[in-house]
């Protein structure tokens, strides 16, 4: 079956994939590159790789660098999976050679998430991390919630551990329209994709954590314009400024947990 939509396989590195002919798969993917040193700061920087592998054109010295000594083996850990499995390693493998990254402007580096905001703009890849999330995890749970893709429907069972509540949705927006009616102990991340019962929120977006929030506010704000004041383990608050001249102002972030 040639199935030509894009699938998130990846959240980390935000690698996206699709079936282009038997075979043969587009692939893009975020690949972090060391930091730079712009006068006495380190920024982290990343570049986009970009790539059609052919699976039938893969050496063995791909597969046999993730430990597998065959093709054969390889067909039989990953099932019907194997072709997109062979063509992820060996895009991988050349993003970490520089072979495959594209060049924006003559300049490769970008903020993460510049980086992801583009590979949705060249791909036309509609980032429902949720939905794309559950198609690759299949199964989840979180807190009382149980959640599970249903391949035929395309669309997400959640049903709570007894049973009481049982819900079916077919896209990320219709998720959080669940959430808000029914007042749902959880939120759905603004990065991993996942259900969360703790995390953080900014107006209506939720991050699950500091490491999927602060690369948020080096976008918005750019590096140097916002700052944090811990008093917790977890409890932070926010402040943020236009430019190195302008005042600090708080920032409408706080800690949340659905209990």
């Amino acid at each position: 079956m040639i199935d030509k939509e894009w699938v998130l396989t990846d959240n980390d590195r935000f690698r996206i994939c699709r079936k282009l002919e038997r075979g043969l798969y587009e692939l893009y993917q975020i690949h972090f590159m060391s930091p730079l040193r712009d006068a006495d700061k380190e920024t982290d920087v990343y570049v986009i790789a970009h790539d059609l592998v052919s699976a039938g054109n893969i050496d063995k010295s791909v597969f046999m660098l993730y430990g597998f000594d065959s093709i054969e083996a390889v067909k039989e850990q990953f099932g019907d999976d194997w072709e997109r499995i062979l063509a992820e390693w060996n895009f991988e493998v050349d993003s970490s050679n520089r072979d495959n990254i594209l060049m924006i402007n003559s300049n490769p580096y970008l903020t993460w998430e510049k980086a992801r905001k583009l590979i949705c703009q060249l791909s036309g890849f509609t980032c429902d991390l949720f939905m794309n999330t559950m198609m690759r995890k299949k199964e989840y749970s979180s807190g009382r919630y149980r959640f599970s893709y249903v391949p035929e429907t395309k669309s997400v069972r959640i049903e709570k551990e007894d049973k009481s509540e049982i819900y079916s949705v077919k896209s990320g927006e219709e998720m959080d329209d669940l959430i808000y009616m029914r007042s749902l102990p959880f939120g759905i991340c603004q990065y991993c994709g996942l259900p969360k019962e703790a995390g953080y929120q900014y107006e209506i977006i939720f991050f699950c954590c500091k490491e999927e929030l602060e690369p948020y506010m080096d976008d918005l704000y750019g590096e140097g314009n916002w700052r944090r004041e811990c008093w917790g383990e977890k409890e932070c608050s926010y402040e943020y400024r236009e430019g190195k001249e302008s005042p600090w102002k708080e920032e409408l972030i706080h800690y949340v947990e659905w209990i």
